[in-house]
């Protein structure tokens, strides 16, 4: 009855698609594939199909195979991986692996095997990822680790539609345990349509006054592992929102649970809210949590001079009708009382745009009570962060 009503499930057929073409075509055959002209992709795609005899797909379920096939992702200047010969890598380590126990093993079981048991030989592509992060310095001190969460970022999240309500049994892509909040994919759309209706924002914190009030809103920013999922401890929703070509595009948020969004949004609590390991995945040496790769390089550089920190501290401030908010800096070096903000790439920034903060630090009142360094991007792979701080502590005390 729900398939008669709501039409086939694109989640399902995108994923079953997905690793019919990557189990059955060779390594030659999708290089072939991805390097052929962009004019040409979407004809040789088909020819493929046709090859590996594979029924015709729906539109859906093609768009999505096409957005994995044609996707490398830059690593480190100009290194690439192949997250189409990685899939292809796991599926066949799963199909080992379930061929010798009865039932369908986890994703996170394969994960878990091609991470704790390399074979360069037979996955040399998960093999190159390895080599890539440890090269880039980024998975120096934990490469299982690391290896691990991006593993699991492509695997488990294999399809990019947004739909977070998988309705095929033996599909653990999406988030199943929204099924009972959302129940169905009418529901879903049901609810899009009524989020599209809210206001905007480029982070959930310009918006945090209609989100109180009870009123959906859009968000600009990207949202990462905050994506497609109803988080209580937090208290928001957040969906991503799907384009007519298939592609991911704005999200949408509303408040879940009012007390928990408000500790969050309105008290600044990110640490009781929004501070379990699965949250912070990256650790220092001396076992401080943070959220990306790029800020355990400045906490653990920050270990080793000596500088004592607090991580994402709430700073206050007030607005033109003196209501107090607050804004979450990456650092604070509270002996020099200095605020290090780091514009690297964070779901914090989702939370906080880079944008909405720096109109915040430009208050008077922010100015006059806080002093705030800015780290880029550039700064990490050049190496002169820890130079750049070292000279503002010096300048501070010369003050």
């Amino acid at each position: 009855m729900l398939l008669a009503e709501l039409g086939r499930c694109p989640i399902g057929d995108g994923e079953a698609l997905l690793e019919t073409v990557l189990s059955k075509a060779s390594e030659k055959q999708i290089v072939d594939l991805q390097e052929a002209p962009d004019a040409h992709k979407e004809q040789r795609l088909r020819e493929l199909l046709v090859t590996l005899e594979s029924p015709p797909p729906s539109r859906e379920a093609e768009r999505m195979l096409g957005r994995v096939l044609f996707k490398g992702i830059e690593v480190k200047e100009g290194q690439t991986i192949n997250p189409a010969l990685i899939l292809k890598e796991l599926f066949a380590l799963q199909s080992s692996l379930e061929s010798r126990v009865p039932g369908t093993l986890h994703r996170q079981a394969t994960i878990l095997r091609a991470v704790l048991n390399p074979d360069p030989s037979r996955q040399p592509a998960i093999a190159a990822l390895r080599a890539v992060l440890g090269a880039g310095s980024v998975a120096k001190d934990e490469p299982d680790h690391e290896l691990a969460l991006q593993l699991l970022d492509l695997y488990n999240r294999a399809c990019d539609d947004g739909c977070p309500v998988c309705l095929s049994a033996d599909s653990d892509i999406e988030h199943h345990y929204l099924a009972p909040l959302l129940n169905s994919r009418r529901a879903l759309k049901g609810l899009r349509g009524v989020l599209l209706e809210g206001t905007s924002g480029s982070c959930v914190s310009e918006v945090k006054g209609p989100l109180m009030e009870g009123r959906s809103a859009r968000v600009q920013a990207e949202p990462g592992n905050l994506g497609d999922q109803l988080n209580p401890t937090i208290g928001l929703g957040i969906v991503q929102e799907i384009d007519d070509a298939g592609q991911a595009s704005d999200t949408s948020a509303f408040v879940v649970d009012f007390d928990a969004a408000a500790d969050f949004l309105v008290d600044g609590k990110w640490q009781p809210r929004w501070g379990d390991p699965k949250d912070m995945p990256y650790k220092t040496p001396k076992g401080r949590r943070v959220r990306t790769s790029d800020e355990r390089i400045i906490a653990s550089a920050l270990e080793g001079a000596g500088i004592p920190f607090d991580y994402e501290p709430a700073l206050a401030y007030e607005d033109d009708e003196e209501r107090i908010h607050h804004i979450h800096p990456t650092f604070h070096l509270f002996r020099h009382e200095l605020y290090l903000q780091y514009w690297g790439p964070n779901d914090a920034l989702y939370i906080e745009s880079r944008q909405h903060k720096e109109q915040v630090y430009m208050r008077p009142d922010v100015q006059r009570r806080a002093r705030v360094l800015f780290l880029e991007p550039e700064d990490l792979e050049n190496g002169t962060f820890m130079e750049k701080i070292e000279a503002r502590i010096r300048d501070d005390r010369m003050e």
